[in-house]
């Protein structure tokens, strides 16, 4: 990883000196790509965006204290264009949007255990 990161607990931000915020590039197991994160108090990622290496998918998310997401992005890997949301464990609970050819939007809605409850097409 490269690039650069704050901490809290200085003369801007009262903590206990965990970092607060990080931009940078960098490769991992499960992404590689240029991005910034914003943490909580307690060093959880609240928002953050980034863009893939290959400058093809991009994401800006938001996550609540008590682990629900939403965000809007795109992604080659399932020819997807939209929003997301998924519920305090993670799961995907809605996604709305456009396939990347533009020839096709749903909307897809799952329970709980992730299988679809609707799906509109057109």
């Amino acid at each position: 990883m490269a690039g650069i990161s704050t901490w809290d607990n200085n003369v801007v931000e009262a903590g206990t000196g965990i970092v607060r915020a990080a931009f940078g590039e960098g490769t991992s197991t499960t992404a590689s790509g240029f991005g910034a994160n914003v943490f909580d108090g307690g060093g959880k990622v609240r928002t953050g965006f980034g863009l893939s290496q290959d400058l093809i998918d991009a994401e800006f998310f938001a996550i609540d204290a008590n682990g629900s997401a939403t965000g809007i992005g795109t992604f080659d890997a399932t020819n997807f264009a939209g929003v997301f949301a998924s519920d305090l464990n993670g799961v995907s609970r809605q996604d709305d949007g456009i396939t990347l050819d533009g020839m096709f939007n749903y909307e897809d809605l799952f329970d709980q255990n992730g299988p679809f409850r609707s799906h509109r097409r057109s």
